[in-house]
């Protein structure tokens, strides 16, 4: 009977599921369709229709990075009440999320949200539900009492005639990482198993488990924080150092709507980063963590409206890492997106700037890769710190490679002298940056390269990096707009000529501005200095209240005085030359 009721039970629901889906249909009979090499629209393709889309992938994907936060950080908490401090330790490392910087909610825990999904499975569908079951094939482990001892008794497990046959088979090709990979990386428990049976079941204190879990916090926003029991703290006199055990959470913003992660949330805060893939050795579980450790977690935090101008190199830049990824209608076929972009201009101008903004802006894995990244002095590390590289990007895709002065890299191959093992390195290089198109997920794989001397990179190299744009000079514009950042208001004087300034720095770089601006704060601090040094005692100086020094045009002027432009004439005409040559921008 019981069986029969089970029977209807799934009869019914498919009945609904079918319903659902033709009343889905009978609403938007027209899915929408990438566009294609037919000059005849797709059907249902509108620009409506593409917006509405992106909206909708965006808000599922910030939902489901959510739940894996949340879940994750529901399992931590899990394990410090039981005190599996060794399993705790290395998620934290792999996963990214400390308990440090997150914490369960109010009256939420594991254990209780599976006492509630008992209780409504017990309640829905009459029977107790099964959380888990023996791995057909596996050993069954019990203990029996013999002669007055308890042992262990191993025996075979019996194939029920119902099982299927190849699922012991499925479960041997399975490729998450097991506990016997971790263990050979030498980061399992120190009591190995003996970590598990601790004898009294008392687990260890949150401060012990902490300690033994993750390195000493970071600290957190203090507008975005608040301490419970404020006010019994303040009567007792006690600080925040003196707080023990307290629980912070974070307060809801009193403007807007704190409804999950917002919309301009640091993606670098907290992240949860998936585990490495699964390796058949532990030589490459080495190396990829050794490639790991080169992923971005540390916010940049600059804005494309931070960067004066190279409106050029922005434009390209969001049509090869941000709009494929909000709109991959429009990328298929002939529209693939840029898979690769070099910079490469006078030093200062700027080019690791946007490889910052691009870290910042287009929430995108990124690898920051530099020479000593995958150079290695074994023979054969190179080449697999190479491969791994973007195996691993395309592991966290969307992903961007960033690699700065990738000149000392992908030098030209042509030149005599050159080692083997440096050859086989660069070869290997343009092989994977090649084959990325033929892997999967490799459309969203983007590399990203600077140099200064782009005339020294190899012609493989340079044809790989679709894009070659030259980022020269800032323009008279771009200086105005520079100084008026740097020096905030409260900085400058209200009747600085920020025109004057941008004449008297013709020829700098943006390094060179920066230089000229801090040059000119100082002066005003350097009298401050002297006056504090020349006093024997503090009743020589003045009680009243200090005031911020201001910049002024004499400064500014004093400043350019004494410092010279990084950039020589003759190398804005050979980089002008190559562009010329070699360049690749935009179609005006």
């Amino acid at each position: 009977m019981r069986k029969k009721r089970e029977e209807e039970r799934e009869k019914e629901r498919k009945k609904e599921r079918e319903g659902r889906i033709n009343e889905m249909q009978q609403r938007n009979p027209q899915r929408l369709q990438p566009l294609s090499n037919n000059p005849d629209g797709a059907p249902g393709s509108s620009l409506q229709a593409i917006k509405v889309q992106q909206k909708a992938r965006e808000e599922e994907e910030r939902i489901r990075l959510k739940r894996v936060k949340g879940a994750i950080v529901l399992v931590l908490q899990f394990l410090l009440d039981q005190g599996y401090t060794g399993t705790l330790q290395m998620l934290q490392q792999e996963s990214h999320v400390s308990l440090h910087h997150f914490c369960p909610a109010d009256n939420v825990d594991l254990l209780s949200i599976i006492t509630e999904y008992e209780q409504y499975f017990e309640f829905r569908f009459n029977r107790r539900v099964k959380l888990f079951r023996a791995v057909e094939g596996a050993e069954d482990v019990w203990r029996e009492a013999q002669n007055g001892e308890c042992v262990a008794v191993r025996r075979q497990r019996t194939a029920s005639p119902g099982a299927p046959a190849k699922r012991a088979a499925a479960h041997a090709n399975n490729n998450k990482v097991n506990y016997a990979n971790v263990a050979n990386l030498g980061n399992a428990p120190p009591g190995g198993l003996q970590e598990t049976q601790r004898p009294g079941g008392q687990p260890p204190t949150i401060a012990r488990g902490l300690a033994l879990a993750q390195k000493p916090p970071t600290p957190l926003s203090p507008q975005r924080l608040r301490i419970k029991n404020q006010k019994k703290l303040a009567g007792n006199g006690a600080g925040l150092m003196a707080v023990e055990g307290m629980r912070v959470d974070v307060v809801p913003d009193p403007q807007g709507n704190n409804n999950g992660i917002e919309e301009d949330e640091d993606m670098f805060f907290g992240r949860a980063l998936k585990p490495l893939p699964s390796f058949l050795s532990v030589e490459q579980q080495e190396l990829a963590m050794t490639i790991q450790r080169d992923i971005l977690d540390v916010n940049p935090n600059v804005r494309w409206s931070a960067i004066a101008e190279l409106d050029q190199a922005k434009q390209l830049l969001k049509e090869a890492v941000v709009m494929p990824v909000k709109y991959p209608e429009l990328f298929s076929g002939i529209l693939r997106p840029w898979k690769g972009i070099l910079l490469f201009g006078p030093p200062g101008t700027g080019k690791t700037l946007l490889a910052k903004a691009v870290a910042t802006e287009c929430r995108t894995t990124f690898f920051n890769i530099s020479a000593s990244s995958v150079v290695s002095k074994w023979r054969g590390d190179s080449e697999k710190l190479v491969r791994l590289l973007f195996d691993l990007a395309v592991h966290y895709a969307p992903s961007t490679i960033f690699i700065d002065e990738i000149d000392s890299l992908m030098s030209s191959r042509s030149g005599e002298g050159m080692h083997e093992g440096s050859r086989r390195m660069k070869t290997e290089l343009l092989i994977q940056m090649d084959g990325l198109s033929k892997r999967r997920g490799g459309d969203v794989v983007f590399v990203l390269a600077a140099s200064n001397v782009p005339w020294d990179l190899d012609t493989a190299m340079l044809r790989r990096l679709e894009k070659r744009i030259l980022v020269g000079l800032p323009s008279h514009k771009a200086r105005a707009v520079m100084f008026r950042q740097i020096l905030t208001p409260s900085a400058s004087a209200p009747d600085l000529d920020w025109n004057l300034c941008a004449e008297l720095t013709e020829g700098m770089s943006g390094a060179d501005i920066d230089v000229v601006c801090r040059e000119a704060v100082m002066r005003p601090i350097r009298l401050l200095i002297e006056k504090l040094e020349r006093a024997g005692s503090p009743m020589e100086l003045t009680g009243g209240l200090l005031q911020r020094p201001q910049v002024t045009i004499e400064d500014i002027m004093a400043s350019v005085a004494c410092t010279q432009s990084s950039v020589q004439r003759s190398d804005l005409e050979k980089f002008d030359a190559w562009a010329k040559k070699h360049g690749s921008g935009v179609s005006s």
